[in-house]
């Protein structure tokens, strides 16, 4: 009985000593997470502007979401980098996988160069882009003046500012390159050697083999590109100072939720704007899972 009594203490005083150690994530989990999420929860059915105490009117804000213009205007915006933007970050990044995956003595050199862009702040890596594609003055439109081709607007015109946001979004790929091609060193050489001795080639090897051999990596930055392009902010707030300019081109959700929370102080029109995407994000998600069978693959299948 006494060894049991004593294991019991034992085990009592870990655990204490455990949610001891534990207790300043707890704390901060409680305060600065989960209240926040519960309170815009309730925010989100009340009439609610900071300097007023909240006024419940139900599912009226949620009612004016899908009534709202500019939601439907940002809506449009946001699908447009999902279904443009996404993909040809993803196979950027594939490309560039399949290139670092190279066999040659300045590879690590290569390998650094590719990634050393994700290690600039996020701001001052849209400012260089800026420059290099500033309209007047820029070196992008420079170069193409020089061989006589159009001299775009880019982030001052609605047609072509998502179009220089993709661009300069692939000056970061070099973080998809590096997960690609982690997943392809860990494609067994046996299956190239034998596709060789069938005859396949380039194309057909990295058809039939390192495409489905990465697919789960695909999968994972194909989610966490969605959600990332969903809550997209830092870059068209910048450029569009929040009104979403040009004409709205630059407008996407985070940016119209924040505009309603902190320029007009709708509170509950901007909570019920973010759990509107939080709930987007989520039926996407299941979609994306759902359509992923039919073409992800496990090595261990």
């Amino acid at each position: 009985m006494l060894t049991i009594s004593k294991r019991h203490s034992i085990s009592h005083t870990h655990l204490r000593n455990g949610l001891l150690f534990a207790l300043p994530w707890i704390v901060g989990f409680l305060a600065f997470q989960l209240y926040p999420i519960g309170a815009s929860l309730y925010y989100s059915f009340t009439q609610y502007d900071i300097f007023s105490p909240p006024r419940w009117i139900g599912l009226q804000n949620y009612a004016a979401v899908f009534q709202d213009s500019n939601f439907y205007q940002a809506l449009g915006n946001t699908v447009y980098m999902i279904i443009i933007g996404l993909p040809i970050g993803l196979i950027g990044g594939f490309l560039i996988g399949h290139l670092m995956n190279g066999k040659t003595r300045l590879m690590p050199l290569f390998r650094t160069s590719f990634f050393l862009p994700n290690a600039m702040p996020a701001v001052a890596s849209l400012f260089v882009m800026l420059w290099l594609f500033n309209p007047a003055v820029g070196l992008v439109n420079q170069i193409l003046g020089l061989v006589h081709l159009p001299q775009p607007l880019w982030y001052d015109s609605a047609t072509w500012a998502k179009p220089f946001l993709i661009g300069a979004g692939l000056w970061g790929v070099g973080y998809t390159g590096l997960l690609y091609l982690s997943a392809m060193k860990a494609v067994p050489s046996e299956l190239y050697e034998a596709a060789q001795l069938d005859g396949a080639g380039t194309w057909a090897q990295m058809r039939h083999i390192t495409i489905p051999m990465v697919s789960p990596v695909t999968l994972f930055l194909l989610i966490t590109g969605m959600i990332g392009t969903l809550s997209s902010f830092t870059s068209p707030y910048i450029i569009g100072g929040g009104s979403g300019s040009p004409d709205g081109s630059l407008l996407f959700l985070s940016v119209y939720i924040y505009s309603q929370a902190l320029h007009y102080l709708n509170m509950g029109y901007a909570s019920a704007l973010a759990w509107t995407l939080l709930v987007m994000s989520l039926l996407l998600t299941l979609t994306v899972l759902k359509w992923a069978r039919g073409w992800l693959f496990y090595g261990g299948q």
